[in-house]
C-alpha cells in the first residue's frame, strides 16, 4: 500500500499527501507549485505555505472528496481496503474527482494518453444503475477510478450527443447519474421538480434531466465543474476541469460533522465565507439567501455545508475568480415521513422546520449581515413565485404531482405565518 500520493491540480503537481506513523494524513505543497505564479490553494482551508498541514487541518478537504456514510463503507469493502483510511481510498478512487484535483502514487508519471470512454447499451447502463446501491461509484470494477462525495448511489458519466459512456482511469466526466431510489419511485421526479422551481425563480442550479435504461429510471445532472472549451478556430474542443470545493471543505469541516449540531458550518459561517471570498459578493449573497429560503419552503432539511460550493475560475486562465457554484441536490426531504424534521443548519434559533417564525428570519438576516427588510421581502417574493411556478413545473415533471402539492401547502402556510401576505 502506498504511503504517499502526489496531488495534482489542473494536471500539475501541487503537493504530496502522506500517511504518518499514526495512519493520519498530512499534506504539503510542492515547492514548484508555491513558486509558480499560477499556483492557487487547493482549498480556502489550505492556504499556500511551505509548512505541512496536519491531519486535523487537511482532512476536511481530502475526506470531502470521498463518499460518506454507508456508501464509503461499501466502496471500501468492495475494494478490500479499510473504510477509515482516506489516503488508500484516494489512491484507489482519486483519478476523477470533484474540481480539478487528482491523485497518483508518489513518483508516478501521469498518463498523457487520450481519455478513455466505453460506450454502453441500454442493458449495460441498466446493469450499472442496478449495481450502484451495492457497489457505490462502481468501486472495485476494473479500470474504474473516480470518486464523488455524498452518501447516495451515483457515478460520474460522460455524455455526448445523447450517448452516455463510462469514463475509465482518470478520464473526465460531464454528468453525474443517480438511479431511482428503491424506496421512493418519485425520488428523481422530486429533485427534478425542485431544480425546475429554482430555475424559474432565477436561483442558479445545475441542469438535469430524467431518463430510463430498460425499466430503471435515473436522474442525469450536468457537472458545473466541467466545461467544453474551443481550442482553436477550426472547431476543435476540449473538456476541461474547473476547480471547486464545498463549504465544508472550504471551512475545514470533515464530512462526518457537516451538520451544525455536530460542529459543522452554520448559515452565519456560510454567508461569511461568500462575503469573504466571492469575486461578486453582492450577487452571490442574494443567491445564497434565495437558496436557503427555497430549501426551507420545499422542506430540504438535509441541506448542510456540503450542499453549497465555491467554483474557481470561469473557464479561462483567471483561476483566482471565485463564485458561488450552481446549486444541486435540491429536493423535498420532508415529503418523506422518515426524513428528520430538523434542519442541518439552524434558521435563526430553530432547527425544527415547523417552529421557524418570522423572528427567526430576522435573526438570520443579522447573522448573514443582511438588511432585515431585504430578507423579509425576498422571503415573500420567493413564496409567491414558488406558488406561481408549481403548476407549470409540476406539469412538466412526470410523477411529481404529490410532491408539488406538498410544497404548495408548505408555501401557503409560510405565506400566512411568515409574511404579510
Amino acid at each position: 500500500m502506498s504511503r504517499s500520493l502526489d496531488v495534482y491540480l489542473f494536471s500539475k503537481l501541487a503537493g504530496r499527501l502522506d500517511l504518518d506513523q499514526s495512519r493520519n494524513i498530512t499534506f504539503v505543497y510542492a515547492g514548484d507549485w508555491l513558486d509558480c505564479s499560477a499556483g492557487i490553494p487547493l482549498s480556502q482551508s489550505l492556504p499556500l505555505r511551505k509548512a505541512p498541514f496536519g491531519h486535523e487541518d487537511c482532512r476536511g478537504y481530502f475526506a470531502g472528496l470521498l463518499p460518506s456514510g454507508d456508501a464509503r463503507t461499501r466502496a471500501a469493502t468492495n475494494m478490500g481496503v479499510g473504510p477509515r483510511n482516506d489516503l488508500v481510498l484516494l489512491d484507489k478512487l482519486g483519478g476523477e474527482c470533484t474540481g480539478a484535483v487528482s491523485f497518483l502514487p508518489s513518483g508516478s508519471v501521469p498518463d498523457q494518453n487520450k481519455a478513455i470512454y466505453r460506450r454502453m447499451s441500454s442493458q449495460q447502463l441498466a446493469r450499472i444503475l442496478n449495481l450502484l446501491p451495492q457497489r457505490p461509484l462502481l468501486a472495485g470494477e476494473e479500470g474504474i477510478r473516480h470518486t464523488l462525495p455524498g452518501h447516495r448511489p451515483k457515478a460520474p458519466v460522460h455524455k455526448v450527443n445523447s450517448q452516455i459512456t463510462m469514463p475509465f482511469g482518470g478520464s473526465p466526466s460531464t454528468h453525474i447519474i443517480k438511479p431511482a431510489d428503491v424506496m421512493h419511485a418519485d425520488y428523481a421526479a422530486n429533485e427534478l421538480l425542485c431544480l425546475r422551481i429554482a430555475a424559474i425563480l432565477g436561483v442558479p442550479v445545475v441542469a438535469a434531466e430524467e431518463g430510463k435504461a430498460e425499466e430503471i429510471s435515473y436522474l442525469l445532472t450536468e457537472r458545473y465543474d466541467r466545461r467544453i472549451l474551443n481550442v482553436d478556430g477550426a472547431g476543435t474542443s476540449s473538456l476541461v476541469r474547473l476547480h471547486q470545493e464545498d463549504f465544508c471543505q472550504a471551512l475545514g469541516c470533515a464530512p462526518d460533522r457537516s451538520s451544525q449540531s455536530l460542529g459543522g458550518p452554520s448559515l452565519r459561517n456560510c454567508f461569511d465565507l461568500v462575503r469573504c471570498v466571492s469575486s461578486s459578493p453582492a450577487i452571490d449573497l442574494i443567491s445564497l439567501l434565495d437558496a436557503v429560503i427555497l430549501n426551507f419552503l420545499i422542506g430540504n432539511t438535509e441541506a448542510d455545508g456540503r450542499s453549497y460550493s465555491l467554483l474557481y475560475g470561469n473557464g479561462d486562465h483567471d483561476r483566482n475568480y471565485v463564485r458561488l457554484a450552481p446549486f444541486y441536490g435540491i429536493r423535498s426531504g420532508l415529503y418523506y415521513a422518515e426524513t428528520s424534521p430538523r434542519h442541518a443548519m439552524k434558521i435563526g434559533n430553530q432547527y425544527l422546520s415547523s417552529k421557524v417564525t418570522a423572528k427567526d428570519f430576522e435573526i438570520l438576516a443579522a447573522e448573514a449581515g443582511l438588511n432585515a427588510s431585504l430578507v423579509k421581502s425576498r422571503l415573500k417574493l420567493i413564496v409567491e413565485k414558488t406558488i406561481s411556478a408549481l403548476p407549470d413545473a409540476g406539469e412538466a415533471v412526470v410523477g411529481s404531482k404529490h410532491v408539488a402539492a406538498f410544497i404548495d401547502n408548505r408555501c401557503r402556510q409560510a405565506r400566512s405565518q411568515l409574511t404579510d401576505g
